[in-house]
């Protein structure tokens, strides 16, 4: 991973009380309770937008961060509950569960009406489901298995290829049209491309460090992240596949959640609900902008690049 950069140059932790703005999801909703409910099975496309997910009970609120990284509540709502995976993808959502393979699409209008698309079933236990170049990858680690399938206009799903990689990759992350593949018990990172007859392609293998909890995008940049000591590092995948690291630092431990959206990104505690958001420029380094609390306890977080659950790496 990159060298560490002088103290004057460490990015600010998230955490800055200077710029703290205290934010309570729960009396914004409040507000909102006269607004429409999700159909059943219905979700939501995101153009900047958060979706939060509470899998025990299907309760879904829906947020955006603006440029200067304030947090704004726009709606709420409920679909089906026990989704295990919340996946950005063409413009619509991919709904899964790993249990039983059952999957669900949807979109939202431009007058903000949510509209459910089709329903069907896939495979049960994939464990990764990631967007990339408008197809998607999905992956069990157990076994390296893999398929690539697309989502229509209508939001119906189509399966593309199947095969088979490496198993016990722990991360995979679409960055500038590659994927990143990395296994955190070794460091081991692989890149691979997806071309539009969802064909996987290797680029390059190499390691970093070990241990990284959370890998996300954002401008074009990657964020890594290790939730026990609060370490942080951004690099930069070329178009060759080629791993460049760009910066190192610090900022505060034991976030659950690191969601990019729009530029920024989104970082949450589901213990006590805290948040932070900031934003990670051309360079690498890593810019702090809003403090806030929202709800604790949310499962699963999605933006416009993908999102985190408490359970998933």
């Amino acid at each position: 991973m990159p060298g560490t950069i002088a103290e004057r140059d460490k990015p600010r932790p998230p955490m800055d009380n200077r710029q703290s703005r205290a934010i309570d999801l729960r009396e914004i909703l409040k507000a909102l309770e006269s607004r429409s409910r999700l159909r059943l099975s219905g979700g939501i496309t995101l153009a900047g937008e958060l979706l939060f997910y509470d899998a025990g009970n299907g309760v879904i609120s829906t947020a955006r961060i603006d440029p200067e990284g304030a947090f704004h509540a726009l709606s709420r709502g409920k679909v089906n509950r026990e989704w295990t995976h919340i996946v950005p993808t063409n413009g619509m959502l991919l709904f899964y569960r790993a249990d039983t393979g059952a999957i669900s699409t949807a979109r939202i209008d431009a007058d903000g009406v949510f509209h459910a698309l089709a329903d069907g079933k896939v495979n049960f236990d994939w464990t990764h489901i990631v967007p990339t170049n408008g197809e998607l990858l999905f992956y069990r680690a157990d076994t390296g298995a893999i398929s690539t399938a697309r989502i229509d206009a209508d939001g119906v799903f189509h399966a593309l290829k199947t095969g088979n990689l490496t198993p016990e990759w722990t991360h995979i992350v679409p960055t500038n049209g590659e994927l990143l593949f990395y296994r955190a018990d070794t460091g081991a990172i692989s890149t691979t491309r997806i071309d539009a007859d969802g064909v996987i392609h290797g680029l390059k293998q190499g390691a970093v460090l070990r241990s990284w909890t959370r890998i996300v995008p954002t401008n074009k940049v990657l964020l890594f992240y290790r939730a026990d000591n609060g370490a942080i590092a951004t690099a930069r995948i070329d178009a060759d596949g080629v791993f460049h690291g760009l910066k190192e630092g610090a900022v505060n431990r034991d976030w659950t959640h690191l969601v990019p959206t729009n530029g920024e990104l989104l970082f949450y505690r589901a213990d006590n609900g805290a948040i932070s958001t900031t934003r990670i420029d051309a360079d690498g380094a890593f810019l702090g902008l809003k403090d806030g609390n929202l709800a604790p306890a949310w499962k699963l977080i999605t933006g416009d690049r993908g999102g985190t659950s408490v359970t998933s790496h």
